[in-house]
């Protein structure tokens, strides 16, 4: 990736900006921008969720998958809880953070990358207007 590449808060980035209805991550931390050149995502993440909170949204709950092959991140995953927890400010109770393979099939498969997909329910507070 341009930035550290983490593909989890990438994914929860766009999650987030897409239930906002706000476009994408790069329109944001364009890849063209060398000022972003192996930031860390953490920074994004943060980023974007001080743009939902200014328009009076919170995350009711949050899911995260991570496709790969190898390495097994299964020892890591509630590790990655915890700090996402801690990042968004959110109950721990609230994420959902699990991986899945291709099974061997495509780039995926073979090792050569790996992605990540995420979803959102986001909730008004009730004191925004």
């Amino acid at each position: 990736g341009h930035s550290d590449g983490d593909v989890g808060y990438h994914a929860i980035c766009d999650a987030i900006l897409g239930a906002l209805a706000l476009g994408d991550l790069g329109t944001y931390f364009p890849s063209t921008d060398e000022k972003w050149a192996g930031a860390n995502s953490e920074i994004f993440l943060k980023e974007i969720l001080q743009l939902m909170n200014n328009t009076g949204y919170t995350i009711n709950n949050l899911d995260c998958t991570i496709i790969l092959q190898t390495p097994h991140i299964n020892e890591y995953i509630s590790k990655m809880k915890k700090h996402v927890s801690a990042v968004c400010g959110i109950d721990i109770g609230a994420i959902s953070i699990k991986a899945t393979t291709t099974d061997k099939l495509g780039a995926i498969g073979r090792g050569e990358g790996i992605a990540s997909s995420a979803i959102v329910l986001l909730k008004k507070d009730s004191n925004a207007s």
